[in-house]
């Protein structure tokens, strides 16, 4: 090495940091590591043959080398920051005392420079704290609610702070905090884990000194189109917050009654409405900032801005950006207002659209300045809170008239005049929520040709990333989370207002689910395309296409939960909708029936799915439905083999396996997950030398190719032919496999998955039996293998998740492999064993007898 840096010291730190272990080739790519170079050692670790100690210590040793005297401490830590590993770089800065850790929290908004009165409502706000669980703050946007908590309990109290403005934000919210405080969360976030579960864990760990918690949610608007399901959850959190000790709630909205406390009469509860500056504390606001301004010009500024925080706040950065007088700024802040329709709008939007207006009207002056105001508005449709440049760059390629080259040199002339707030380290930014609104009220209603522009940007946009899908370039599909947030969220404003007018953009909902999908995010996407199912059935109807395949995508969703009863009764309905409309013999029709047949199958209503699927299965034959018979027959081959029939299910494995290489290639993820099932079904005929060889060949050739749960169940498998197959020193064996097992298992939980799930529940069955065997033969007490779940870490296997979509139809489909086919039958090999060795003693001590007495 080329430097003193401590390669084993680091990785012993970074190995406790779970999510990175969950994410070690996503640490990979950031170390700048090819994936040719660490290829060998990727699926060595993969098939367990070195652990993931070793792993990580290959791949800081590549880049140790690569980097040379760069390869330092303090910049590994920077890499971690960039990829989000936030909880791994404080831990390393911790524990080998470096620069001080990241210590700004993502969610938090950054406090003003100058704050001023509000001291008799600090006072209620106090008072409400000690003898009440919940308090609701409410006032318009941009009064101040939020930075009256940040001044009131940041500082002074043990403090945690949630967006509350989406369902979304909200989980994205806790599960940073989570992550924060060393709960296992990765970034396939969760199929069973709730909100709840969440907000409990955090709330507990933070609180653990019992001394009192502060939580705010900030922003809890409810939309009139939002589901019940964040209401439900914030509910839950009262009961949390009721039952914990010295458990303070704060919710921020607009409305008074953005929740029902209905229900909740026992739990203290109060409301604290936030008012506009008195004529004292406003003017004392902007005193502080111009100290020579005369006293009338101070009022006159603030009587014409109405007394409102955020509205004198901009006008004081406007005036001192621009280096001129508060005279100079009210003649041309009138003379704006003029052209505003003020009759429509409150004094406030009035106050903010004018000085807005002003700004935009001095930046299209500067250099750059158009593309600034572009990417202004660009924001103004993305989240409020931290936007990372990295994809305010990759989005702005798609906006109108942006060049995503000149984007950071927009962003410091935003900032400049105080439009938006940069990150010390200017890798995000972040806006305000009315200045977000301000921006799109002056694009819907105030444009010199009349025209709406805000439809019309948001339509040219999604319209660029609908023509680049059709153009296989996958901008949607191939997006990170925080990427595919920002499209969510400017999707969901296009959806609420121009869904009637736009039928050939319906495609796009769609496209956001599968992206959640691929990267596991099964909660973000169940959220989503239920609330998009809400918004389609309101604006357009039941009775269309589009509505249908956002209710078949919602089906799914239920399915990828382990739900199968509501998903079949979502895809029966879904049914009858396609039939009326596409017709009983369409191929997304059939299509649909092919899921039902599973449902059933998942169920174990095996006679029930064993008639449909040979039904469906000649309704595709005299339709030409090639593939989707494929899938039909691979739901029947697992029928088949549900009901004893391995060799019979083997048959219609191998037939599917041998169409798809033949039409898909033979690297085509189905046609992997064929493979898989006839490996599989050998395994059941007892075949397990040829179980394991295709097995090892389907985690080492085709790793990535598929979703994270079937390479977990083909590990699953590998493990269970290793077990089954062992005769020499079977202890040693056993210990192993149990191992591997606890590996698999904690990956599947890092899923989300609960013990309900058939695949975690599989696992954990055949970890007990492999147990029960240990003990069976005397080896509890020497084995190390505790009854518990080792520490053993989990191995990363690409997030890609395995779709069974026809190309076009750009549905989910069921690429099952090998369900649960694990009966509970008790392995008798163990016995086997030790019976032959009997005899072979038996045998040994005769022969030895007869030679004696012969002799």
């Amino acid at each position: 090495m080329t430097n003193n840096f401590n390669v084993s010291e680091v990785v012993e730190i970074l190995c406790s940091d779970a999510y990175l272990a969950q994410e070690i080739e996503k640490f990979a790519d950031l170390l700048d590591l090819r994936p040719s170079d660490r290829i060998t050692s990727r699926a060595q670790c993969t098939m367990g043959t070195i652990t993931l100690t070793q792993y990580l210590t290959i791949l800081l040793q590549q880049w140790v080398g690569r980097s040379g005297n760069d390869a330092t401490v303090p910049n590994l830590i920077e890499i971690l920051k960039n990829g989000e590993f936030i909880n791994a770089a404080d831990q390393l800065s911790a524990c080998l005392g470096q620069s001080e850790a990241s210590s700004y929290d993502d969610d938090l908004p950054p406090s003003t420079r100058l704050y001023v009165g509000r001291s008799e409502q600090e006072k209620d706000i106090v008072k409400y704290k000690e003898n009440s669980n919940i308090c609701i703050i409410h006032g318009p946007d941009g009064i101040g609610k939020t930075q009256f908590v940040l001044k009131t309990f940041k500082e002074r109290t043990n403090f945690q702070f949630f967006r509350g403005d989406s369902i979304t934000n909200l989980r994205m919210s806790l599960e940073n905090r989570a992550k924060r405080l060393g709960y296992n969360i990765s970034e396939q976030g969760g199929i069973k884990k709730s909100l709840t579960d969440l907000f409990k864990y955090v709330s507990r760990k933070e609180n653990r000194a019992g001394l009192g918690l502060v939580t705010v949610i900030d922003e809890l608007n409810l939309r009139r189109k939002e589901t019940t399901e964040l209401k439900e959850e914030i509910a839950n959190f009262i009961k949390i917050c009721s039952t914990g000790t010295k458990h303070f709630l704060v919710i921020t909205s607009i409305r008074r009654d953005v929740i029902c406390l209905k229900g909740f009469e026992a739990i203290g509860s109060r409301f604290l409405k936030l008012p506009i500056f008195e004529n004292d504390e406003a003017d004392e606001y902007v005193r502080k900032n111009f100290e020579h301004e005369a006293e009338n010009n101070i009022r006159e500024l603030n009587r014409e801005l109405g007394n409102y925080p955020l509205a004198i706040h901009q006008a004081v950065e406007t005036i001192k950006g621009n280096d001129i007088t508060i005279e100079t700024f009210l003649a041309d802040y009138k003379s704006e207002g003029l052209s505003i329709d003020k009759p429509s709008e409150s004094n406030f939007k009035t106050s903010m659209l004018s000085i807005m207006r002003m700004t935009m009207s001095k930046i299209v002056h500067e250099s750059n300045g158009l593309m600034a105001v572009q990417v202004l508005q660009l924001l103004a449709f993305m989240e409020s809170g931290r936007t990372l440049l990295l994809d305010l760059k990759a989005i702005s390629c798609y906006w109108h008239e942006v060049d995503s080259t000149h984007v950071e040199h927009c962003i410091q002339l935003l900032s400049n005049f105080s439009c938006i707030d940069q990150d010390s380290d200017k890798r995000s930014v972040s806006i305000h929520r009315v200045i977000q609104k301000v921006v799109r009220l002056n694009l819907r209603k105030y444009q010199g040709n009349g025209i709406n522009m805000e439809a019309l940007h948001l339509k040219q946009f999604f319209h660029k990333l609908l023509s680049k899908h059709k153009e296989n370039i996958p901008f949607i599909q191939e997006s990170s989370q925080s990427r595919l947030t920002q499209l969510a969220r400017m999707w969901t404003l296009f959806s609420y207002k121009y869904l009637t007018t736009n039928h050939e953009l319906h495609e796009i909902p769609n496209l956001i689910y599968s992206a959640y999908v691929k990267l596991g995010l099964f909660s973000y996407a169940k959220s989503f395309i239920f609330q998009q199912k809400k918004n389609f059935t309101k604006d357009l109807g039941d009775n269309i296409i589009s509505t249908v395949d956002i209710a078949k995508n919602c089906a799914i969703a239920m399915r990828n939960l382990g739900d199968y009863l509501t998903a079949e009764k979502l895809f029966r309905g879904v049914l009858i909708d396609e039939i009326k409309l596409k017709g009983g013999d369409h191929e997304e029709t059939l299509d649909t029936e092919h899921w039902i047949v599973s449902m059933l199958f998942r169920q174990k209503r095996y006679n029930e799915a064993e008639s449909a699927a040979k039904h469906l299965i000649t309704k595709c034959q005299n339709s030409k439905y090639e593939k989707l018979e494929m899938k039909v027959i691979q739901v029947l081959a697992f029928i088949t083999g549900a009901k004893g029939d391995h060799s019979g299910s083997l048959e219609k494995h191998t037939k599917v396996w041998n169409w798809r290489k033949k039409e898909l290639t033979s690297r085509h993820k189905e046609t992997v997950a064929s493979l898989h099932n006839i490996a599989q079904c050998m395994y059941e005929q007892g075949k397990y030398d040829d179980a394991f060889n295709i097995f090892t060949k389907i985690v080492t050739e085709f790793l990535g190719l598929r979703a994270d749960s079937d390479d977990l169940r083909s590990r699953y498998w590998l493990v269970m032919c290793e077990y089954r197959k062992a005769f020499f020193d079977p202890i040693a064996t056993s210990k192993r496999c149990v191992g591997n097992l606890d590996s698999i298992i904690k990956s599947l939980k890092e899923l989300g998955w609960d013990d309900r799930h058939p695949d975690l529940d599989e696992a954990l069955k055949s970890r007990r039996m492999i147990m029960e065997q240990i003990n069976a033969m005397g080896l509890q007490g020497s084995s190390s293998v505790s009854s518990e779940l080792s520490n053993v870490p989990p191995l990363h296997v690409e997030p890609h998740v395995v779709l069974d979509v026809d190309d076009n139809v750009h549905i989910n489909g069921d690429v099952e492999q090998g369900g649960s086919c694990f009966s509970n039958r008790r392995c008798s090999w163990a016995w086997l064993t030790l019976l032959v060795v009997f005899l072979l003693l038996l045998v040994c001590i005769s022969l030895c007898l007869f030679f004696f007495v012969f002799k």
